[in-house]
């Protein structure tokens, strides 16, 4: 386990020379996933009881992702490149997939794996704020993205654990997780605002507005939240804020070529809606598709690049087959949250309602920011939703729990007048236990 919580700790590191640098063809990373399955594989015989991730509808539409994935490489896509860059993306989910919810079968792992996720993102936030510290005199107008390869991506990441940052150091009495989700909000909403990512920023906006919709002082939280925010988002050089109010050319620039990309998918969607262009050609197809006459006038050189918008380049590589089947993705973990969040509601700190609750925000937070970003293939969004196969089994197994201690209480209790009955509150996991 201790290799599987070190492979969540550099999950945001996806440009790191350490990690990523390939040794006759195999990176540490992908030596660590599988030592990780292979484990997991032999976990999956010792456990009690098996873990039924296909009880889920995210779960039964992540397998039927991948078959239609499959079926499209087979069928529409030519390009060997691609198939084997799909290929390689699609079995690390796969293998994630199966190691986390054979792995995640107590509370006490699920808490360790979402310290884990907050302790990354505090470690590629460092890498971000290096950056900024070396290079902003060096290059005018720098938006730094350390080594999550991009701004965008890693702000769309951060958007990830900062809810669970949040709520752990609220409920969490114990000191070393209070420094640890302090220091994680401290330096991702820094990081963010110097990475300048609009779309991150929006979705951060979505978080915090449901953040307060959901506590119970919201006046006093949108105000200690404003306080807290505020400032990091106006005193920081070049924050989002800043490129949304006032754009430079650069922006317009980035905009339009943003713009222009849209237009090119929905050509492609009109051109194949049903079963898109093929998993993973976006890119080489996007020059193909674009009018760029629209700001270049005359010019005859094309643009090739990502769609900047998930459910834009799903649908034109997948069809409208494979938007239908990542939307419910999203809507079936957000329903699947919401009742675990519901069931475990019983007014004290509980781990499983505090997972349920962060995990439901950051999903509001993530889906807002994919309209502005190709990151459906982002490890922590998917490691987000496979937690949420896990959740409605320890929830589970956490009634039983309960029960169980209830009937043991009533047998050793002394006998009592039926009009003098009382029921104690059930007992509750304290997150820093």
């Amino acid at each position: 386990m201790i290799i599987f919580y070190f492979l969540l700790l550099i999950l945001p590191l996806t440009t790191h020379p350490l990690w990523t640098g390939a040794i006759a063809g195999v990176t540490p990373i992908k030596a660590f996933g599988l030592m990780i399955a292979v484990y997991a594989a032999g976990y999956f015989f010792m456990r009690k009881e098996y873990p039924q991730p296909l009880s889920t509808w995210q779960g039964r539409l992540f397998l039927l992702l991948n078959a239609i994935g499959a079926v499209s490489l087979v069928v529409r896509v030519s390009n060997p490149a691609v198939v084997t860059n799909m290929l390689q993306i699609y079995i690390s989910l796969d293998l994630l997939f199966f190691a986390t919810v054979v792995l995640i079968d107590s509370q006490r792992r699920l808490r360790y794996v979402l310290l884990s996720m907050i302790a990354s993102m505090s470690w590629a936030s460092f890498y971000v704020l290096r950056e900024w510290q070396v290079y902003h005199n060096v290059y005018a107008g720098l938006r730094p993205g350390g080594v999550s390869g991009d701004c965008n991506y890693f702000a769309s990441s951060a958007l990830i654990t900062l809810p669970m940052a949040y709520y752990f150091w609220r409920a969490s009495s114990r000191l070393w997780i209070s420094i640890l989700c302090l220091s994680s909000i401290g330096m991702s909403l820094i990081a963010m605002m110097l990475g300048a990512s609009r779309g991150g920023f929006l979705g951060l906006l979505a978080g915090l507005l449901m953040i307060i919709w959901r506590s119970k002082a919201k006046i006093r939280n949108m105000v200690v939240i404003s306080a807290t925010v505020g400032p990091v988002v106006f005193l920081v050089p070049s924050s989002p804020l800043q490129r949304l109010i006032h754009p430079e050319y650069a922006d317009h620039l980035g905009a339009d070529i943003r713009i222009m990309l849209w237009k090119a998918g929905l050509r492609m969607i009109q051109a194949h809606p049903v079963f898109g262009i093929g998993l993973g050609s976006f890119i080489s197809m996007s020059g193909v598709y674009e009018d760029r006459s629209v700001f270049y006038g005359t010019a005859t050189e094309k643009m090739q690049g990502l769609a900047c918008n998930a459910f834009l380049e799903l649908t034109a590589e997948l069809g409208f087959i494979g938007l239908i089947v990542f939307s419910g993705i999203l809507v079936a973990t957000y329903i699947s949250l919401d009742r675990v969040r519901r069931r475990t509601a019983d007014g004290k700190p509980n781990l499983l309602n505090l997972t349920a609750n962060s995990l439901q925000i950051a999903l509001v937070a993530f889906s807002v920011s994919l309209v502005f970003l190709s990151g459906q293939y982002l490890k922590p969004f998917w490691m987000l939703v496979f937690l949420s196969m896990c959740l409605p089994a320890l929830e589970a197994q956490q009634r039983r729990e309960r029960r169980r201690r209830e009937l043991a209480k009533e047998q050793t209790a002394p006998p009592q007048q039926e009009s003098e009955l009382t029921f104690a509150p059930p007992p509750f996991h304290e997150v820093g236990a």
